[in-house]
């Protein structure tokens, strides 16, 4: 199992690390994505933190947070993606 990883680090073949921020429970990657649709988007990866990983109550909490995030994030591009249709039409 792969521990903290630094500025300069890969993850994959896919996303270069440029910073790194520490959290309560998780760990923050922001990375440059060279696969992304611009060939060098920047985008956050956040992990839970190695030492909770064998804490059931925690990965319950941050598989919480992610999917409330995912919903969240979905719902903000549905609703802009209806606001594009609304000025095209």
């Amino acid at each position: 199992m792969v521990g903290v990883r630094s500025v300069g680090d890969w993850i994959g073949d896919r996303f270069e690390i440029f910073d790194v921020h520490e959290g309560g429970m998780s760990l923050v990657y922001v990375v440059h994505d060279h696969l992304g649709k611009s060939g060098r988007t920047v985008v956050a990866l956040k992990t839970l933190k190695v030492e909770l990983l064998g804490h059931k109550i925690r990965r319950s909490r941050f598989a919480t947070e992610c999917r409330l995030w995912d919903n969240e994030k979905m719902s903000m591009l549905k609703k802009r993606e209806g606001e594009r249709a609304r000025t095209r039409g």
